[in-house]
């Protein structure tokens, strides 16, 4: 749903300005601090107090920024009211912990207990009304964007699941045309708002639709093939007075993978200390509920095709594959258990991959290492797939905070590759970010779920006018 939800934001934004939600968010977070003063204190904060509030006020301004921006808080999408006030649970908390760790580093012991304790709820509730305010004034100025899709069947097929699992009020699925039906889709376009085409619509029907597109003010958006991700990148060069696109080689400079190394090991060791205790919890759980070993470890690809053993917690019956042979998990896999679909849920059947890190075997942030069995299959098949092997796989990545484990190869590969042109250590430390929630959300654990009648579905909606089959 979110990946969709992502193709959806594009010219719509929100009404109200960044600068302004960001500017509300920073006087709400700190006026949740003063109200707790003023609730522990009454109208006389001791001098002592209101001092050490002020002194960390810019910091926790600054910092309030940093992480809303990095969980997401501040990327324009048509979310549902649930996901926002997630979000915001999730961003208060981290600022409660930072704000508590720059109190004690500069020994502002005149910040009470009770201020971090009240602080929060009061930051929680006036955030998620202020955010509501904007999610419905924004539904309600411009109402639902009218949709019609262009592709082929399997790929409108692929996309309904997910367009019906969109936030009611903001699509309103009006056709599905297949991209040689250019007399119909040109006729569609004179009542709908937004056209979204699939990745296999031909170059000259996409160049068609999108002209006439920008000439009705349309919106379009494109699922972009292998080719167009690789090509996001490209610079503006000429050769003589003919313009060209200049293509940059898919390197990470030495530098920047220096120090993208030495944060992984630092940061991965520090990892394993703090989270020693849970490692230990999970342990014990894994061995009482389950007959067999806590750790799993078995064969992925790394860098530059070098196979080697990722080392997991067990969360299949064991020997799960003894029978079957390697075959990717499926959504309600017989084979996962109780245990094991909570781990797999929270992502903490990972958590043993640190150690893939201090050795060297593994990153941070990167594409997820795959079976080479798997990755043989994938790179006969997508000749694109060979390229996520230029850098080290990662613990965490952005095809994991913005996709599900049921989600395509193709789908995920376009998001490794994205990581593999925009790479930057900035970018490193958002998806960091944007882990935390991903983390706590059931939905990136899931598949978008089969529904029986998107068959019947799709044949109406492709058999019907814009203006007569419409579907909210």
């Amino acid at each position: 749903m979110n990946q969709l939800a992502n193709l959806m934001q594009g010219k719509n934004r929100l009404s109200f300005p960044v600068w302004l939600v960001m500017l509300v968010d920073v006087v709400l977070v700190n006026a949740g601090f003063a109200l707790a003063f003023l609730l522990r204190f009454g109208r006389r904060v001791p001098e002592e107090n209101l001092e050490a509030f002020l002194g960390l006020l810019p910091f926790i301004s600054v910092l309030t920024l940093a992480i809303f921006a990095g969980i997401g808080l501040y990327t324009v999408k048509r979310l549902a009211y649930s996901h926002v006030a997630r979000l915001i649970v999730i961003g208060v908390a981290m600022t409660f912990m930072t704000t508590m760790a720059m109190a004690f580093w500069q020994r502002e012991f005149a910040f009470p207990r009770s201020v971090f304790v009240v602080a929060p709820l009061f930051q929680i509730a006036a955030l998620t009304l202020w955010r509501s305010l904007t999610l419905r004034l924004e539904r309600r100025w411009h109402g639902k964007k009218r949709l019609l899709i262009v592709g082929n069947d399997d790929d409108a097929k692929r996309l309904l699941p997910k367009v019906l699992a969109l936030p009611a009020g903001w699509v309103d699925l009006a056709c599905i045309h297949p991209p040689g039906a250019m007399s119909e889709i040109i006729s569609s376009l004179s009542v709908v708002d937004t056209v979204l085409l699939t990745e296999k619509v031909d170059p000259e029907a996409k160049r068609e639709i999108i002209i006439r597109c920008f000439e009705l003010g349309r919106e379009v958006f494109v699922i972009p093939d292998l080719y167009d991700v690789l090509l996001k990148k490209s610079l503006s060069n000429n050769i003589g007075d003919t313009p060209i696109m200049e293509v940059p080689e898919i390197i990470v400079p030495p530098v920047p993978a220096f120090l993208k190394h030495t944060f992984d090991f630092i940061l991965a060791l520090i990892g394993l200390v703090l989270t020693l205790p849970l490692f230990l919890l999970i342990a014990v759980i894994i061995r009482i509920t389950s007959p067999g070993p806590v750790f799993y470890t078995q064969e992925r690809v790394g860098k530059s095709g070098k196979v080697f053993r990722v080392i997991k917690f067990r969360s299949m019956l064991h020997n799960a594959e003894l029978l079957c042979g390697p075959v990717l998990a499926a959504e309600n896999d017989r084979r996962i258990t109780s245990v094991g679909r909570v781990l797999r849920t929270a992502r903490l059947d990972e958590l043993p991959q640190l150690l893939n890190i201090i050795r060297g075997e593994m990153s941070l942030i990167g594409p997820r290492p795959e079976r080479p069995e798997f990755v043989r299959k994938f790179m006969a098949e997508i000749p694109e797939y060979r390229y996520r092997y230029l850098v080290r796989p990662g613990l965490t990545g952005l095809a994991q905070v913005r996709s599900r484990y049921s989600t395509t190869v193709h789908d995920k590969l376009r998001y490794d590759l994205s990581y593999l042109v925009n790479y930057s250590l900035l970018l490193d430390l958002k998806i960091i970010l944007e882990t935390i929630p991903t983390v706590f959300s059931t939905e990136a654990a899931q598949g978008c779920g089969e529904l029986p009648e998107v068959d019947d579905l799709f044949h109406r909606l492709s058999n019907s006018k814009a203006e007569k089959g419409s579907i909210s």
